[in-house]
């Protein structure tokens, strides 16, 4: 792993342990995102898209993307528009999306995305719920 891979790994498993309470005890899924390499999520959103752990989900986002795998083809502009006007703008804001479960099949969430720092890096925080 490069150094910077390396040190962004560690960003995320940091900001991972400080919102450790968040994690495990929202009753939405949650997922800190710095980009496709470097992100974790909770248990409640890796099952809502029909993973058995969150590790499967994130195995899979490295291989391939993330919008590939969680967002539904059709709303993968709306998402990015979302986040880079999110991260652009440092505003929090709420959409509704079409996921792509493990299945294959499609299902609707609502999320909320705020952009948070930690240690000089920006990441977004979601909350996502059907």
């Amino acid at each position: 792993m490069a150094h910077g891979e390396e040190h962004h790994a560690e960003m995320v498993a940091g900001l991972a342990k400080e919102l450790k309470p968040v994690l495990e005890n929202s009753k939405q899924g949650v997922y800190i995102y710095l980009d496709d390499n470097h992100w974790t999520c909770n248990k409640k959103f890796a099952t809502l898209l029909g993973y058995k752990s969150p590790g499967e989900l994130i195995s899979k986002v490295r291989k391939e993307s993330f919008l590939d795998v969680v967002v539904d083809v059709k709303d993968q502009r709306k998402v990015q528009n979302h986040y880079f006007g999110s991260m652009k703008n440092l505003t929090g804001t709420s959409f509704s999306v079409n996921c792509v479960k493990k299945s294959g099949g499609k299902a609707k969430f609502n999320v909320i995305l705020v952009p948070i720092t930690y240690k000089d890096h920006l990441f977004s925080l979601h909350f996502v719920w059907k």
